[in-house]
């Protein structure tokens, strides 16, 4: 998850160490997350072309920057992922591997995303809801 706020750069908001609900630009969906259809345009949704050409492979910041309703992170336990022991698995994995932009974070196909629509994120001052 996401979290703008114009005194700090994006950081990720982990359930396990917040004590209250925080709005967040993008939610990562390790193991899912809930959604109404109509939280969605879905020709949009639907529609890549004009769009980064990694922009397949990121569906978390996809997702995000098409959704029309506010999104939030709420305090929670941990579940599901074993961080420690699934990193370098989920790093070595193709996906992983088509996502790191070569080991430069300016290319890689996130961020690449994530300034592709960077008018619809909090961090730059708008309510995009």
């Amino acid at each position: 998850m996401v979290v703008a706020s114009p005194a700090a750069p994006p950081a990720p908001v982990l359930c396990t160490l917040i004590g209250r609900a925080r709005r967040v630009d993008i939610l990562q969906g390790y193991s899912g997350y809930l959604v109404r259809p109509e939280f969605f345009d879905v020709e949009e949704v639907t529609r890549y072309d004009g769009a980064p050409p990694g922009a397949f492979f990121v569906d978390d910041v996809w997702f995000a920057a098409c959704c029309r309703a506010q999104k939030f992170v709420y305090p929670g336990g941990r579940f599901c992922m074993d961080r420690l022991s699934s990193f370098s698995f989920f790093k070595s994995g193709s996906l992983g591997y088509l996502n790191r932009g070569g080991g430069n974070p300016e290319n890689r196909n996130n961020t690449i995303v994530i300034r592709h629509f960077k008018e619809r994120w909090m961090l730059h001052g708008k309510d995009p809801a």
